[in-house]
């Protein structure tokens, strides 16, 4: 495969801010002892490869070996997830598959992202179940009308809200690899070596050199 070239590695840590409501240094939301940070890894890795198409198949079956899954794969380009306790040893048998070019890691804090969301699903719904109560109060039709349309913004909010945390609790669970592939040209099979004299040619330096 030959000497891998020189990777380009670069660490990044970034959060998503929160409400204003938000536990600071990531406490949880009900006051107790702060949770662990809440971190989502991702990487990026560049290869040239001479079969491109192989080592698509290589990284794929890599990861559904270590537990993960396909996200998306295209001509060249490949996403993966796979467990955050195997997203090192996923990286260097990704880095295994050819000659790296580039590598790009980054860890995103979400603690105070994931805390705020928690926070306002309790409020959405402890709201919905406050406007249970009130249809169940309510004196006239278009009371009820009322209580109902904003019982069902509410509803909507809450399902939202459920879902950004499946999510988040998926990227924090499984690491994201994306791997670029880039063709190589293939090797030569010629090694030839022209002699300047045709004398060298006649005493068989020509063949000798070409081993």
């Amino acid at each position: 495969m030959g000497t891998p070239a020189p990777a380009k590695t670069s660490v990044m840590a970034g959060s998503t801010d929160g409400g204003p409501n938000k536990p600071a240094n990531g406490a949880p939301a009900d006051g107790g002892e702060p949770r662990a940070p809440l971190l989502i890894y991702t990487a990026e890795v560049v290869l040239a490869v001479f079969n491109v198409g192989p080592t698509l198949d290589a990284v794929e079956e890599l990861a559904r070996t270590a537990g993960g899954y396909l996200v998306l794969r295209g001509d060249t380009r490949i996403v993966v997830r796979v467990p955050k306790a195997r997203f090192q040893s996923s990286l260097s048998g990704v880095g295994k598959l050819g000659d790296e070019l580039h590598r790009e890691i980054s860890a995103n804090d979400v603690t105070e992202a994931y805390a705020d969301l928690e926070i306002r699903l309790r409020n959405a719904e402890a709201m919905r179940q406050r406007l249970e109560t009130l249809l169940a109060k309510a004196n006239t039709v278009e009371d009820a009308l009322a209580v109902e349309r904003e019982l069902e913004r509410v509803a909507q909010n809450i399902e939202q809200l459920k879902g950004k945390l499946k999510l988040m609790n998926e990227l924090i669970a499984f690491s994201t690899i994306t791997v670029e592939c880039r063709a190589r040209a293939p090797l030569s099979g010629s090694s030839k070596v022209n002699l300047p004299f045709n004398w060298l040619r006649e005493l068989g330096l020509n063949n000798l050199l070409s081993l």
